[in-house]
């Protein structure tokens, strides 16, 4: 959507809010939603990371061990 809005300001010469008003408002909205989503996420892992590492726990546990002969 932001590229669309981009092409048609620097290929066709049109003004972003008279001809595209509500989307350029719902791109910028998007935009910064997915930058903070991917902001949460890498704090997330840090603080998972951060966590295994000072308890001294592993991070995932095999309960059993299936072997086939």
């Amino acid at each position: 959507m932001a590229a669309y809005i981009l092409f048609d300001k620097f290929y066709y010469k049109v003004p972003i809010f008279v001809a595209h008003g509500p989307l350029a408002g719902l791109a910028a909205v998007l935009l910064l939603a997915g930058a903070i989503f991917i902001g949460t996420g890498l704090i997330g892992e840090m603080l998972s990371r951060v966590y295994f590492e000072a308890t001294d726990k592993k991070i995932y546990s095999v309960k059993k061990i299936y072997r086939s002969i």
